[in-house]
């Protein structure tokens, strides 16, 4: 990781994230922080809230770039039961995790929206591997 512990960072900080087969994180907000999240391997989904509470599921592979404003309220969920996922993040909080919130209050709904997410993805997989494209996970 680049923070201000590891090297002084006075803006930005960044540091590779991986996600376990079928894992999804906590719903939690960066309150002052942009994020960028760029998909190194795998295959992954970032759900995020509105004011309203209305949700968004962006899907994204390996190649994707992901922005999220601060004050959003997001998580993400890697959509493989099988295999992982690796991305690197980057952040305008130098301390990487300072203005992290968690958002209880929307994580009721991850374990099914995983569920469903996974399922979705499982599929597009299996349908573009009954057309022959390949590789997929």
């Amino acid at each position: 990781m680049v923070t201000t512990d590891s090297a002084g960072a006075q803006a930005i900080s960044s540091g590779d994230v991986q996600m376990d087969p079928g894992h999804y994180s906590a719903a939690h907000v960066h309150e002052t922080s942009e994020v960028i999240v760029r998909v190194l391997d795998g295959f992954a989904a970032t759900v995020t809230w509105d004011a309203d509470g209305a949700v968004t599921v962006t899907a994204h592979q390996a190649g994707d770039d992901i922005y999220i404003a601060p004050g959003v309220p997001h998580a993400a969920i890697n959509l493989s039961r099988t295999h992982g996922v690796l991305a690197w993040e980057v952040r305008t909080d130098p301390a990487f995790n300072s203005d992290v919130h968690a958002r209880p209050d929307l994580d009721r709904h991850m374990p099914e929206l995983a569920q469903q997410t996974q399922d979705e993805h499982l599929d597009r997989v299996r349908a573009a591997q009954a057309r022959g494209e390949l590789p997929w996970r």
